[in-house]
C-alpha cells in the first residue's frame, strides 16, 4: 500500500497511473466482491448533488512517425484547441471554442493553403463519466465499436476481476483509499477493455482508468460488422482517464488521453502514433447559471444519431469558401442536448490565453505501464483479443523485399512473422529470397522479442551483408540500395556473404538508446554479377567491382549508445542525434581488432531565414581488421560525387554541412547549398591525410560542394556536385538531409 500526503484542499488522481505496479494477493475475495459491487452501484446511480459545472478545456492532437521502434517518434503535426465547457445535468453540454494553434514539421501554414486547426462535429470527450459503453473519443468514433463498461449491468458476462494495489490519499477532511481493480476479458465476441481502474472505496467513484481496448469487433463497421483480425493487428488503442476530486466530493474529468498506434502493414519498424489529449482546468461547480444556447431547442432534440449545423448571421455553411468566415454552430441530442460553437478562424488564431509553450504530446502522455497494458492484451487468447497471429510479407524495410545492386541485380525477398500465442511480444520471424543475377538463396530465421521500448533477437542467417554497418544495425543485411543503382549506376555499398547466427538486444530509456550484439559467422567474398543499369546504354562499364572479403569465421561483439536530443516542440524540424559505439572482432585464433566510432546529426533553424544541417562521423581501428571491416568514404552518406569506397582505410572521418531557405512546404522547390569532406587511411595518419598533410589539404582528402534543389521538403533531392577532382556530377536521391 502506498500513502501520499499533501496539505492542498483539491486532489488530483494524476499520480495513480504512474505509481502503481503489481498486485496484492492478500486481499480477501469478499472485499474484492464488495468493491466491484460498490463501483457498479455508483455507475448506475450518478451523484445527483452535481447539477452543473463550468470548466476550461485544452485539446491537443498530434501525429508522429516512427521509423525505429527504439527511437522517439518524429512529429508530423500537433494542433491545440482551447475551449470553454458548460455542462448541466438537465440541459446538456455546450462547448465554445476560443483559441487554436498548431505546428508542423513541414512548416505548413495558412499562407500555403494548409489548415491544421481542430474541428469536431460532435462532443469528443467524456463530460462526466463514461456510460455503459466506452468510447473515449465519441465524436469521431474511436474505437469503431464502443466497449462494454467493466461496471455496467452486463459486465459480469464479459470480464473477470482481481484486486490489485491500494493507494491512500490523506486530505485535511478525510482519508481516501483508492483500490486498483484489474479487469480481464473472458470472451471475444464483443468490444472490451483490459487494464486497471482505481475505485474510491468510500463512494465507488472511479478515480482513474488505464485501459487497452481489445476484441475482434473493436473496429467493426458497416462493411465488416464482425470486426477484423487484421485491424486488431495494425491498430492498437490505449487510454488514460484521470478524475480530479473537487470540493472534497465530486470526481470530475481532469485528463483524458488516448494513444492510437497505427502499424504500417508489412513493415515492422514503421508506425504512425496519434495522441489525443484533453486537459480540464479549474471548475466552477453548481453555479446555477443557465447555459446560453446559440442554437434553437429543436436542434438539440431528435434521435441519438442526429446532429445538424445551423446558420449564424446568414452564413451558408454548404459553401466551402464561406464556411470559416463567421461563427459556426453544430448541435444535436446528447444527455439533454449538446452544442459546439466555433468562431471564425481569425478570432481563434488571435487567442492569447496560452500560458505555456505548445508541449510535445510524448511529454504530456505519461503511460509508465503502457508496456504492461500491451503485455496483458497479448496474454489474452487470440479468440478474445481478435488479433491476427501470422502474417506473410512482414519485413523490416523495403530493401529486404525489393532491391537492386551490382551483386544480385534485382533481389527479391518474402518475409513472415508468427506471434507466439499468449507469449507477449514473442514471435518467430524469417525471410527468404534470392538475387536474379547471382542466383544465391538468402534466408533468415529467428526468435524475436519486440516490446514497445525493448528488443531481443536470436537469428540464424545466410545472406548478403553490407560493409559499414555495425552488428547492432539491422541495415547490415541488404542496406538501403533500391533505385539509385538501376537508374544512375551508383551502388553506395560493398558486399560480402555472411552465414552464421547473431544475438542482438536494445532498450530505450527516454531519449537514450542502448544496443548490444554478438555474432558468429563465416564471411566470404561475392562478385559483381551485373552491369545492367540505365547509364549502361551509353557507358561500357557501369558498376565498380565488388572488393574481396577476408574469408574466415569471425566472432563479433558490438556496443552502441545514442542520445536523441529533445528539441523545442514549437520548432519540430529541429533535431539532434549523437552516437558512440565500439566493435570487437576476432577470428578463430585471437582478438584481431577493436573499432570505436562516433557520429552526430544536427538540424536547426537560423532565425526565420534558413535551415542548417550538420553531420559528422569518425572511426578508428586498433589491430588488424579484415577487408570487409575497413572504413570507406564516398557516396551519399559521406562525400557526394564519389563512388562508394573511393578511399578505404582502418580509420576515417567525414563531415557534411547543408544550408536551405526556411519556409519549405509542399508547393515549394527549395534551394540548398552543401559541402562534404572526408578522409580514410591508416590510423597513424589520422586526421591529417598523410605525411606532411593538414586537415584540408592532405593527399587522400576528398571534398565536394555545390547547389541543390529539395522537392517536397526533402523527400526528393537533386544536386550538382563539384568535386575535388573530376568533372561535376549530378546526384538524384530520396530523403535529403533538409
Amino acid at each position: 500500500m502506498r500513502r501520499f500526503q499533501t496539505p492542498a484542499a483539491r486532489w488530483y488522481a494524476s499520480a495513480l497511473a504512474v505509481t502503481l505496479a503489481g498486485g496484492s494477493s492478500g486481499i480477501a475475495e469478499a472485499r474484492a466482491q464488495s468493491i466491484v459491487e460498490l463501483a457498479r452501484q455508483r455507475h448506475e446511480h450518478f451523484d445527483t448533488a452535481l447539477s452543473d459545472y463550468r470548466s476550461q478545456l485544452k485539446t491537443l492532437v498530434s501525429v508522429g512517425l516512427v521509423t525505429d521502434r527504439l527511437a522517439p517518434p518524429k512529429l508530423i503535426v500537433a494542433s491545440e484547441l482551447a475551449s470553454e465547457v458548460a455542462w448541466d445535468r438537465d440541459a446538456g453540454l455546450q462547448v465554445r471554442m476560443v483559441g487554436q494553434r498548431y505546428v508542423t514539421a513541414l512548416e505548413l501554414g495558412a499562407e500555403q493553403g494548409a489548415d491544421f486547426g481542430l474541428d469536431f462535429s460532435e462532443p469528443w470527450f467524456v463530460a462526466t463519466t463514461p456510460g455503459d459503453s466506452i468510447r473515449v473519443l465519441g465524436g469521431i468514433e474511436i474505437p469503431g465499436r464502443a466497449s462494454v463498461h467493466p461496471f455496467s449491468a452486463r459486465a459480469s458476462e464479459y470480464y473477470e476481476y482481481e484486486i490489485g494495489d491500494t493507494i491512500t490519499l490523506s486530505t485535511p477532511q478525510r482519508v481516501l483509499d483508492l483500490i486498483e481493480v484489474r479487469v480481464t476479458p473472458t470472451r471475444g465476441d464483443e468490444s472490451l477493455v483490459v487494464g486497471s481502474l482505481w475505485v474510491d472505496e468510500s463512494s465507488g467513484d472511479i478515480a482513474a482508468w488505464q485501459i487497452r481496448f481489445v476484441g475482434k469487433p473493436l473496429w467493426a463497421d458497416d462493411e465488416n460488422p464482425e470486426g477484423s483480425a487484421w485491424a486488431n493487428r495494425i491498430l492498437s488503442l490505449s487510454a488514460v482517464i484521470e478524475q480530479g476530486l473537487w470540493e472534497q466530493r465530486y470526481w470530475l474529468p481532469r485528463r483524458q488521453e488516448v494513444e492510437l498506434n497505427i502499424d504500417i502493414p508489412f513493415f515492422r519498424d514503421l508506425a504512425l502514433p496519434l495522441v489525443f489529449s484533453n486537459e480540464f482546468g479549474r471548475y466552477d461547480i453548481n453555479t446555477g447559471q443557465p447555459i446560453v444556447w446559440v442554437s434553437s431547442d429543436s436542434s438539440r432534440e431528435g434521435s441519438d444519431d442526429s446532429w445538424e449545423s445551423i446558420e449564424v448571421e446568414g452564413v451558408d455553411f454548404g459553401r466551402a469558401d464561406k464556411e470559416r468566415e463567421r461563427t459556426r454552430v453544430r448541435s444535436g441530442p446528447h444527455d439533454g442536448g449538446w452544442e459546439i460553437v466555433r468562431p471564425p478562424e481569425d478570432s481563434l488564431n488571435a487567442y492569447t490565453g496560452w500560458k505555456e509553450p505548445l508541449e510535445a504530446p510524448s511529454e504530456k502522455l505519461k503511460l509508465p505501464d503502457a508496456e504492461e497494458l500491451e503485455r496483458r492484451a497479448q496474454e489474452l487468447d487470440p479468440s478474445i483479443s481478435g488479433r491476427k497471429m501470422f502474417v506473410i510479407g512482414e519485413v523490416q524495410r523495403l530493401s529486404e523485399m525489393l532491391r537492386y545492386n551490382r551483386v544480385e541485380a534485382l533481389g527479391i525477398g518474402l518475409g513472415f512473422q508468427g506471434d507466439l500465442p499468449r507469449r507477449p511480444f514473442w514471435s518467430v520471424a524469417g525471410l527468404v529470397g534470392f538475387g536474379v543475377a547471382d542466383l544465391e538463396p538468402k534466408a533468415r530465421l529467428g526468435l524475436h522479442y519486440d516490446a514497445p521500448r525493448s528488443q531481443f533477437r536470436i537469428d540464424g542467417y545466410s545472406e548478403l551483408h553490407v560493409t559499414g554497418y555495425p552488428l547492432t544495425d539491422d541495415r547490415r543485411a541488404y542496406g538501403s540500395s533500391a533505385l539509385r543503382p538501376f537508374f544512375l549506376g551508383r551502388d553506395d555499398a560493398d558486399y560480402y556473404r555472411s552465414s552464421g547466427a547473431a544475438i542482438t538486444a536494445g532498450r530505450r530509456w527516454g531519449t537514450f538508446r542502448g544496443r548490444a550484439g554478438l555474432s558468429a559467422a563465416y564471411e566470404s567474398s561475392v562478385e559483381r554479377n551485373t552491369q545492367i543499369a540505365i547509364p549502361g546504354i551509353w557507358e561500357d562499364s557501369v558498376f565498380q567491382p565488388n572488393p574481396p572479403a577476408t574469408e574466415n569465421w569471425y566472432y563479433r561483439g558490438d556496443l552502441d549508445a545514442t542520445w536523441f536530443a529533445s528539441s523545442n516542440w514549437n520548432r519540430p524540424g529541429d533535431r539532434a542525434e549523437f552516437t558512440a559505439g565500439v566493435e570487437l572482432g576476432t577470428d578463430a585464433d585471437s582478438l584481431d581488432y577493436v573499432q570505436p566510432r562516433i557520429g552526430f546529426e544536427i538540424k536547426t533553424h537560423l532565425g526565420n531565414i534558413a535551415w542548417l544541417a550538420l553531420g559528422g562521423k569518425a572511426g578508428w581501428t586498433a589491430g588488424d581488421a579484415p577487408a570487409q571491416r575497413l572504413w570507406r568514404i564516398g557516396g551519399l552518406e559521406t562525400v557526394k560525387g564519389y563512388v562508394y569506397g573511393t578511399r578505404r582505410g582502418d580509420s576515417y572521418w567525414a563531415a557534411q554541412i547543408e544550408l536551405a531557405r526556411r519556409g519549405a512546404h509542399l508547393a515549394t522547390i527549395t534551394p540548398v547549398v552543401f559541402a562534404n569532406f572526408g578522409w580514410a587511411g591508416d590510423t597513424g595518419d589520422w586526421p591529417n591525410g598523410g605525411p606532411g598533410g593538414d586537415l584540408l589539404s592532405g593527399g587522400d582528402l576528398l571534398w565536394s560542394a555545390g547547389p541543390g534543389i529539395s522537392f517536397l521538403n526533402g523527400l526528393f533531392r537533386t544536386d550538382l556536385v563539384f568535386r575535388e577532382s573530376g568533372a561535376p556530377w549530378l546526384e538524384l536521391y530520396f530523403a535529403g538531409s533538409l
